[in-house]
C-alpha cells in the first residue's frame, strides 16, 4: 500500500495519471492531448492542456459507466465534477493552476489515487453483477430516509440559540442558503446521516453520520458543501475556520464476498417511517431510562438537554424505519449451471476509522452479521488507541513513573466585567489517566448485505467518534505545543520571532526581564494556569465515562475558613448516537447554612447540583471541549449566589 502510494509520483501530471491507471489494472491509451482510461464498465476521460505549464494541467474530466437509469455512453456529470475536482487546483483565491504548476506547485495525488482505486473494484465485480446499479439503489432508499426527517418536528429539538418561530425549522431556507439546522439533523435527528452522491472528493455513495461541533457549524449556517470544500484546499479551510472539524463518512462500495448484496430501489416501504410500537419501546428503552428521565428533568433549560431528541431508528423515538426486504438478485455464469447469488456484496469503509473497545466491536460485527476480523498481532489497549503513547510527552521528566502531560492554551470570553467579548487566553496543562486497559480495536471497513445493519450501527459511531473528539486534547505533541500552542494561537504563531531546537524555546529576550516584568504585573494570574486530570473509564456494562478533576478558586461567597482553593471533578458520560451526560459534579456546588437551621441544605445541594449538572451538559453539548468544560465550572463558582443559573 505504501510502495502503491508512491508510483504515481509528487503530484498530478500526465505520467502520474497514466501510471495510476496501469497500476489498477485499466487500459490507458493516449489521443492527442486526451488519456482514456477504460475497464470492464468504466471510461474515463482525461483531457491535458497542449504544451508548456500546460501541459500538466488537467482541462476536462469525463467519466462514463452504464447502469439500468443511464446508457452506456452517457457522462455522469456529478462524479465528473469530482474527478475534475480533485485533479485541479479549482477557485480557492490562490492564482491560476497554470501559475502555481508554473512556480513548481503541485495538486496532490492522492484523491484521485482513492477515486480510481474505487473504480477500479467495482469494475472488475461488474462481470458479475452491475455494482454501480446496486450502490445508487442504496443510495436511492437512504435518500428516502433522509428526506422523512424533514417533514414535522420534534418539539424537543428546538435549540435555545435560535430565535426561528418555525417549529420545522429544519425545512426553512434562510437566505444565506444552508438550512439553519442541518448539521443537527445530520448527527442526530437522521437515524442513517445524510447520504450524498458524487460529492466532495468521493466519487460514489457516502452516508455523512457525524460531525465534530455540530451546534457551531449551525450557528455559522455553514453548509455541506462548503466543509467538503475545505477539505480539497487547505487556504479554503483556513479562511472557512473548519481546521478543527472533522465530518466522520461512511464510504459505500462493494467487494468481494458473502452474504450477497441484492439490486433494488426499494429498500425501504411507503411510508417511509412507522410509529415505534409500545412494547417495542418498553424493550427497548431500558438501557436509556436515565437518559429520558434526566432529558424531561431539563425540559425548561434546553429541550434537547445533555440526551438528546427524537431517534428515528425506533431505539430512543416514536418513529422507526420501514425496511423492507427486497427479493434475491441472482446470476448464472455458466448456460448449464442455475443460477445463484453473486459472490458480491456491500461494504462501507469508515473515513476517518473509529476506535473502539474490542467488546464493541464485537457487538458492531454481530449487528452487521458478520464474524469480527482477527488481529494477526495482540490487540493494543483502547486507551493507547485514542490517546497514543506518543501524544503523551511527559514534562516532567523522562523517568518511570513520571506523569505525563500536555499543554494547551484555551481561549475564554467575558471573564472581565464590561468586556464580554475581550479574549483571555488560560494556560491548561493535562495528564491522561486510563483506569482499566481494556483491549482496543479499529474499525475501518463493515461488510453488511441490508441498509437497515448500517442504521443500527451509527449509534455507536456516534457515540466512539464523540468520545474521541472529547480526548482531542492530546493530538498535538508538546513539542508542537511549543511552537505554536494551539490552533487558536494561528494569529500570533505569525509573529513571533522566536525558534524551537530539541524541543526547547530559543530566542532573544532576556529572561531576566521577562520575569522580573511578571512579577511587577499587577494582574493575579495565580489561577491563570490549570492543571487538569482527565481520567478515561470504559466498563463492560456501561457506556465510556470520563473523570475531569481541576483546581477550584474559592467562590466569592465562601467563609473565611474555605477561602483555599480546592479539587473539584466533573463526570462525563458518552452514551450512544452520540449524546452526552454529565450526571454529577463534586467539590462545585457549596451551599451555605440558614440561620434557621441546615434542614433544608440536602434539598437545596440537591437543586443546585442538578441544575449544574444540566448547565454543564448543554455547555460540552455545544463545545465539545473539556477545557472550555472546566472554564464553564469555574466561571458558576465566580458567580454571585443570586445570579447563578438564572
Amino acid at each position: 500500500s505504501m510502495l502503491r502510494s508512491r508510483v504515481a509520483g509528487r503530484g498530478v501530471c500526465r505520467e502520474a495519471v497514466e501510471r495510476l491507471g496501469t497500476l489498477e489494472g485499466f487500459e490507458c491509451m493516449w489521443q492527442d492531448n486526451n488519456l482514456s482510461i477504460a475497464g470492464n464498465s468504466v471510461d474515463l476521460e482525461i483531457e491535458f492542456g497542449r504544451d508548456g505549464t500546460e501541459a500538466d494541467v488537467v482541462k476536462d474530466v469525463t467519466l462514463r459507466y452504464a447502469t439500468h437509469d443511464m446508457a452506456e455512453g452517457e457522462k455522469r456529470e456529478a462524479a465528473s465534477a469530482v474527478l475534475k475536482r480533485v485533479l485541479t487546483f479549482g477557485d480557492d483565491g490562490d492564482g491560476d493552476a497554470e501559475e502555481r504548476v508554473a512556480a513548481g506547485e503541485w495538486k496532490p495525488v492522492d484523491a484521485f489515487h482513492a477515486n480510481l482505486t474505487r473504480l477500479a473494484r467495482m469494475d472488475v465485480l461488474c462481470r458479475e453483477v452491475n455494482c454501480f446499479e446496486a450502490v445508487e439503489g442504496v443510495h436511492e432508499s437512504l435518500q428516502k430516509v433522509w428526506d422523512s426527517t424533514s417533514r414535522g418536528t420534534d418539539p424537543d429539538l428546538k435549540l435555545n440559540t435560535h430565535t426561528d418561530t418555525d417549529t420545522d425549522t429544519d425545512t426553512k431556507k434562510t437566505s444565506s442558503g444552508p438550512e439553519s439546522r442541518f448539521w443537527e439533523r445530520l448527527c442526530r435527528r437522521s437515524s442513517v446521516g445524510c447520504p450524498t452522491m458524487h460529492r466532495g472528493k468521493n466519487v460514489g455513495l457516502a452516508i455523512h453520520y457525524w460531525a465534530d461541533q455540530r451546534r457551531l457549524l449551525d450557528a455559522q449556517r455553514t453548509s455541506l458543501e462548503e466543509v467538503l470544500q475545505a477539505e480539497l484546499s487547505p487556504s479554503l479551510k483556513q479562511s472557512k475556520g473548519c481546521s478543527r472539524r472533522q465530518v466522520y463518512n461512511a464510504v459505500i462500495e462493494c467487494e468481494a464476498g458473502y452474504p450477497s448484496l441484492r439490486i433494488s430501489k426499494g429498500w425501504v416501504g411507503d411510508p417511509t417511517v412507522l410509529p415505534t410500537q409500545d412494547e417495542n419501546n418498553n424493550e427497548n428503552n431500558n438501557e436509556n431510562d436515565i437518559n429520558i428521565t434526566s432529558n424531561d428533568n431539563n425540559d425548561n433549560n434546553d429541550n434537547e438537554g445533555n440526551n438528546g431528541g427524537e431517534d428515528t431508528n425506533g431505539k430512543v423515538g416514536k418513529t422507526r424505519t420501514n425496511w423492507l426486504e427486497p427479493g434475491p438478485t441472482l446470476v448464472s455464469t455458466d448456460p448449464l449451471l442455475p443460477s445463484s447469488p453473486p459472490n458480491v456484496r456491500f461494504v462501507a469503509r469508515l473515513e476517518p476509522a473509529i476506535h473502539v473497545p474490542i467488546v464493541v466491536a464485537a457487538e458492531v460485527y454481530r449487528l452487521v452479521g458478520i464474524t469480527m476480523p482477527q488481529e494477526t498481532r495482540a490487540p493494543a489497549a483502547y486507551d493507547a488507541l485514542v490517546v497514543p503513547v506518543e501524544r503523551r510527552p511527559s514534562r516532567t521528566g523522562k523517568g518511570e513513573g513520571e506523569e505525563e502531560e500536555h499543554v494547551r492554551t484555551v481561549p475564554i470570553f467575558g471573564q472581565t466585567k464590561g468586556a464580554e467579548d475581550e479574549v483571555t487566553r488560560k494556560k491548561h496543562v493535562y495528564s491522561f489517566h486510563p483506569l482499566e486497559h481494556v483491549p482496543g480495536y479499529t474499525v475501518r471497513e463493515l461488510p453488511f448485505s441490508h441498509p437497515r445493519q448500517i442504521e443500527e450501527v451509527i449509534p455507536l459511531l456516534r457515540q466512539y467518534a464523540l468520545l474521541g473528539k472529547l480526548l482531542s486534547v492530546f493530538q498535538m505533541s508538546t513539542s508542537d505545543n511549543s511552537k505554536g500552542k494551539n490552533e487558536d494561537d494561528e494569529d500570533q504563531e505569525s509573529n513571533d520571532e522566536g525558534y524551537t531546537q530539541e524541543g526547547h524555546r530559543m530566542d532573544n529576550v532576556d529572561a531576566a526581564e521577562t520575569r522580573l516584568n511578571s512579577l511587577l504585573s499587577s494582574t493575579d494570574k495565580s489561577y491563570e494556569t490549570k492543571r487538569i486530570s482527565i481520567n478515561l473509564r470504559t466498563p463492560v456494562s456501561s457506556p465510556p465515562t470520563l473523570l475531569v478533576v481541576f483546581p477550584l478558586a474559592a467562590s466569592p461567597s465562601s467563609s473565611p475558613s474555605s477561602s483555599l482553593s480546592r479539587t473539584a471533578s466533573v463526570t462525563v458520560e458518552v452514551l450512544a448516537d452520540g449524546r452526552l451526560q454529565v450526571p454529577c459534579t463534586r467539590g462545585i456546588v457549596e451551599i451555605e447554612h440558614s440561620a434557621s437551621g441546615p434542614a433544608d441544605t440536602p434539598t437545596r445541594a440537591a437543586e443546585e447540583e442538578k441544575k449544574l449538572c444540566g448547565l454543564l451538559g448543554r455547555v460540552l453539548e455545544t463545545c465539545e471541549d473539556l477545557g472550555l468544560l472546566v472554564e464553564s465550572a469555574c466561571k458558576y463558582v465566580r458567580r454571585p449566589p443570586a445570579s447563578q443559573l438564572a
